[in-house]
């Protein structure tokens, strides 16, 4: 049950990871180019979080108050 379990995960994975390649076009480029290109990808999705946490809440309250409309 386990085992089933971990081959469908495991397979899942690497149908999205495949899905993610062709989608970006990165089937094509050579190792360390798809890394420079993830790492950028990663940078770009955390501190866009980052941004995200730190003034959403600031602008939720603003608008809460009405001084934003």
């Amino acid at each position: 049950m386990l085992d089933k379990l971990y081959k469908s995960l495991k397979e899942y994975t690497a149908l999205k990871i495949y899905q993610y390649e062709l989608v970006t076009a990165l089937y094509m480029l050579e190792p360390w180019e798809k890394a420079l290109f993830n790492s950028i990808v990663i940078t770009g999705v955390i501190l866009s979080a980052y941004t995200a946490c730190t003034y959403a809440p600031q602008y939720g309250r603003a608008i809460m108050r009405g001084e934003i409309l």
